[in-house]
């Protein structure tokens, strides 16, 4: 169900003038091996990779903030994190919360509670809305724009 999301991306804009996304992930090195899938659902760790990506639009995606570094410094941030992912202690959503947390300087629990609202509530971006700030938005579905 679209309720159910279980993969986390951080998308931001490239410069306040852009539609243009820039987004990063964090997934399983070859994530539809078997014995890949079945390390993680045994609780043990596997290698990671984090992923860039780009986005044209931002329909649907959750906003959490404005983006107050710059680009470059999210790519080193998600780059230098732990590539030993866990699904319970390193996974996409903490690598994604990590980058939201210091894109905006805002408290995790709060960022984390900004996500929770939006897939509830769907309080989800307005395409038709340009406040011309930079901003950071979350998204699931493997860095697709949910619907």
């Amino acid at each position: 169900p679209s309720v159910l999301r279980l993969h986390s991306s951080v998308f931001v804009e490239e410069a306040s003038s852009s539609s243009s996304l820039v987004g990063f992930d964090f997934l399983p090195v070859d994530a539809a091996n078997p014995a890949v899938v079945a390390r993680l659902l045994s609780l043990r760790s596997a290698p990671g990779v984090v992923r860039e990506m780009r986005l044209d639009e931002g329909r649907g995606l959750i906003d959490v903030g404005e983006r107050l570094v710059s680009i470059d410094e999210l790519r080193a941030a998600a780059t230098s994190q732990s590539t030993d992912l866990h699904l319970l202690s390193n996974q996409c959503w903490s690598h994604s919360l990590a980058l939201a947390t210091k894109a905006t300087r805002r408290d995790p629990l709060a960022i984390a509670l900004d996500v929770l609202r939006g897939f509830f509530f769907f309080d989800h971006l307005d395409d038709d809305k340009d406040d011309g700030r930079r901003r950071l938005k979350d998204t699931t579905r493997g860095g697709l724009p949910l619907t």
